[in-house]
């Protein structure tokens, strides 16, 4: 009874699937390709055509080997020039020839591609006695098994140690300044300090709105390139002209 249903279900779905929008309007693979509503799919005991991804989902698995992977959002030049745009000549098909492939891996690690590793900020050395220690990225040696590897997970610093600034030409706190430490030294600090009204002078620059004309969001670069100008003003204790510095370019 149950296998009865089954093959009955089995041909209920191949029915409507004669009926497919998709397969009356492309016979070929490549037409079924260049359509973004629909996949192809292989079959051995029925003729392979193409569906409707929402037909191509409710296909027996054990009939028909569908052709679901993404495709590229990138248009194809005849795509391009069919909507008006200028081919510019330096683009590529490189994301053709990779839909293209037959023999496309199931994984690809580069941090450990051919032996070499490519880049050492996303990437964890692991050690182990059975097999022989590498490099992975990070998400898979969280995968590995912990009884056979022993992955450095220990988060590296993005600050250069002394001896790193120096190899490097960089003058040790060249640009440091005690102004701390004199402040802590301080026996009568001040209960408020207003750099707009230092002893009867104003020492900031202009206040901008980034919400004028329209929200930009860019409240921290306002801040940063406001607080500069303040900076440069207190140091030279308000003479001459306010510079304004371009918040743009920040």
């Amino acid at each position: 009874m149950k296998l009865a249903t089954v093959v009955a279900c089995a041909a209920l779905l191949l029915c409507r699937a004669q009926e497919d929008a998709c397969k009356q309007a492309h016979s070929t693979k490549a037409d079924c390709k260049s359509d973004s509503n629909c996949v192809w799919c292989e079959a051995g005991a029925v003729p392979s055509s193409c569906f409707t991804k929402e037909n191509a989902a409710k296909l027996p698995p054990g009939v028909f080997e569908c052709d679901t992977r993404r495709r590229s959002e990138l248009l194809s030049r005849e795509q391009q020039e069919a909507a008006g745009i200028v081919w510019r000549g330096n683009a590529s098909n490189s994301h053709t020839k990779l839909l293209d492939m037959d023999n496309i891996p199931d994984s690809l690690d580069w941090c450990n591609k051919d032996g070499k590793n490519k880049s050492d900020s996303n990437c964890v050395w692991c050690e182990a006695g059975a097999v022989p220690s590498s490099c992975f990225t990070k998400e898979n040696a969280a995968k590995l098994p912990p009884g056979v590897f022993e992955c450095d997970t220990r988060r590296r610093s993005e600050l250069l140690s002394r001896e790193q600034q120096e190899a490097a030409g960089i003058v040790w706190r060249g640009n440091a300044s005690n102004s701390h430490t004199k402040l802590l030294d301080m026996d009568n600090i001040p209960d408020s300090l207003d750099w707009c009204n230092k002893d009867g002078k104003n020492l900031c620059t202009m206040s901008r709105n980034q919400h004028i004309p329209q929200y930009c969001g860019s409240c921290w670069a306002h801040g940063t390139v406001s607080a500069l100008g303040d900076r440069i003003k207190i140091a030279r204790q308000g003479q001459g002209i306010d510079i304004n510095l371009a918040v743009q370019h920040v």
